[in-house]
């Protein structure tokens, strides 16, 4: 089991956070769950919040997700926790009024 690590950050950090891993890394960004079995690559993630999978493509070259049939929501695909990803959390910005 993996351990977690929970702290805030504004979008701009995000935004300097991911910078930093794609400068490191072959790292895409994708929702962790979807409809589609297919892992598309989220362009903006710091700007709109959301359930994310940093993927490292030099550790593993093809992510494929696992079929989940029965749910509240209906059938839809997710990222296995086994596998070697990070899961990316992230709230939605709040507006300043």
């Amino acid at each position: 089991m993996g351990r977690q690590l929970q702290f805030h950050i504004l979008p701009e950090d995000c935004r300097q956070l991911l910078k930093f891993i794609h400068q490191r890394d072959p790292v895409i960004v994708t929702n962790w769950t979807s409809e589609l079995e297919e892992a598309l690559e989220v362009q903006d993630p710091c700007s709109q919040g959301g359930w994310y999978c940093l993927w490292n493509q030099a550790l593993l070259p093809n992510l494929k997700r696992r079929f989940v049939p029965d749910s509240i929501k209906g059938p839809y695909y997710r990222v296995d926790s086994a596998l070697p990803t990070i899961e990316f959390s992230y709230p939605a910005p709040v507006q300043e009024l």
